[in-house]
């Protein structure tokens, strides 16, 4: 009852309360149902209608267009099935992009958030997440021969749904414990979040997923240029470089997961080179950004359809690699190829000005959180793509309107 009357304390308003309750179902979503994250993202709408201010509407737009140009990755997805065959692949993009309409459409009619609100929902985001982490790692302990012979065919620690969001997810969660650690004053809650951003960057060295450690070292290696650049800390950023690249040693000497994920690494790129068909991720990844790159240079405007991607691809696929199976013939792991691909240079430049607006108008923030969740999400974007997926699509959309619409990313506050 005491943590009730807290988290009511500071979500005042049943606007606000609601709109707490919805991101702990989607954050929770995020780990065990897809239908809760649907469910949230239903209930953050209803959040921002419930009792909203729409007289103050036309000036938040005014002050803030990057919540309508965040729509535009519903918008290109959309307008690409007036020339998309196949309908129903493309009604379901369409419905995997709907969540850019409904979240910026809420966080517009919603209050700003104070400092502290902010706080609350990192620190709700990262309970979860070590939750979640838990349970992962006692399955893993549970099932460690079973799981390490798998991870010798190449198949990941088992982790709710997609392991790749899910690692990117983990290393947004241990910056915000070590942000929450920084910004609390007592004692045991520091211990806490310490305690917390110890387990997760733990965790996600033991499942050493690439796309999660490329995130959590170039965020190591922002951090340590913000401090020899920005802040004139030369002895700390030389620590912070050092721990860089000390620390995938220790990995590799001292955690057998990522031993076994880059001996594995190494053969199938070597399996790619000699131009042999494994079933494995890097040579799939490496063939389809092939691939999509020559069916996109024929359809250089417009692309070929969000609907018709898959077709275009296949037809590549079956006149140049006839050996592959069907599981082998992918779709683009890597976003900026898979939006030209299906939306053509037009969609690319909205994509690009859609989700890179945000940051550049933001960048003098103090707070470098919000230059982190950058660096993870589009850091990403190079090997995969990390929006045409629920769980990559709620996790960027949800977080990045809650930065957008918290007072603490603006310039003149201090984080």
């Amino acid at each position: 009852m005491n943590l009730l009357r807290v988290i009511i304390g500071e979500f005042p308003t049943r606007q606000l309360q609601l709109f707490f309750a919805s991101v702990c179902v989607v954050f929770i979503g995020f780990v065990c149902s897809r239908a809760m994250v649907s469910i949230g993202m239903i209930g953050l709408l209803l959040s921002g209608l419930y009792g909203a201010d729409v007289s103050v509407l036309k000036k938040r737009i005014k002050e803030q267009p990057e919540f309508l140009l965040l729509t535009l990755l519903f918008w290109i997805v959309l307008l690409s099935g007036f020339y998309s065959t196949d309908t129903h692949a493309w009604g379901n993009f369409v419905r995997l992009h709907v969540p850019y309409l409904l979240v910026p459409a809420a966080l517009l009619l919603l209050p700003v958030f104070g400092k502290g609100q902010l706080k609350w929902i990192l620190g709700t985001f990262v309970v979860v997440l070590c939750s979640s982490a838990a349970v992962v790692l006692v399955n893993y302990t549970v099932h460690y021969d079973e799981v390490n012979i798998l991870m010798k065919q190449g198949i990941s620690i088992p982790s709710p749904f997609n392991h790749i969001r899910y690692s990117l997810m983990l290393v947004f969660a241990f910056w915000a414990a070590v942000y929450l650690c920084m910004q609390t004053v007592e004692a045991n809650k520091k211990y806490l979040w310490a305690l917390s951003a110890i387990f997760l960057f733990l965790m996600v060295h033991l499942l050493a997923v690439r796309s999660g450690l490329f995130a959590m070292y170039t965020c190591i290696a922002v951090a340590a240029m913000a401090l020899i650049i920005v802040k004139r800390m030369f002895m700390y950023g030389l620590i912070v470089i050092g721990a860089m690249l000390l620390l995938p040693l220790l990995a590799y000497k001292f955690v057998p997961s990522v031993q076994t994920r880059l001996g594995y690494m190494l053969y199938d790129l070597q399996n790619y080179k000699d131009k042999k068909a494994i079933d494995a991720s890097d040579g799939m990844r490496l063939r389809s950004w092939e691939v999509a790159t020559e069916v996109a240079k024929r359809n250089m405007i417009l692309g070929v359809g969000y609907g018709d991607m898959q077709a275009e691809m296949n037809e590549y696929y079956e006149s140049h690699f006839p050996e592959l199976q069907p599981a082998q013939k992918k779709l683009p792991h890597n976003q900026w190829l898979w939006v030209w691909l299906g939306s053509g240079i037009v969609g690319l430049i909205l994509f690009g000005l859609a989700t890179l607006y945000p940051w550049f108008k933001y960048r003098a923030s103090v707070n470098w959180l919000w230059h982190f969740f950058f660096v993870i999400i589009i850091g990403s974007f190079m090997w995969e793509a990390t929006l045409e997926e629920q769980m990559g699509t709620g996790f960027f959309i949800v977080w990045l309107c809650i930065f957008l619409n918290a007072e603490t990313i603006l310039p003149r506050h201090e984080a």
